[in-house]
């Protein structure tokens, strides 16, 4: 089973975070996700962000948006 850290940076719904392919560290909007082979690897990806949750990835990029 592969994982992703998914982040919410405005209130407008979860995104990927994903992987950067330049040196500036912003990735494209809807890039390609960031992928961990274990959870625990992704636990300590989504520490680095406020909002970051570990989720299943399935090998599909799924843009999701989730409202409360």
């Amino acid at each position: 089973m592969k994982y992703a850290v998914m982040i919410e940076p405005f209130d407008e719904g979860f995104e990927y975070v994903c992987d950067t392919k330049n040196s500036t560290g912003v990735w494209p909007t809807m890039g390609n996700p960031k992928i961990f082979n274990t959870r625990q690897e992704a636990e300590e990806e989504s520490k680095n962000w406020n909002t970051g949750i570990v989720v299943e990835y399935k090998g599909e990029t799924k843009w999701v948006w989730v409202y409360n």
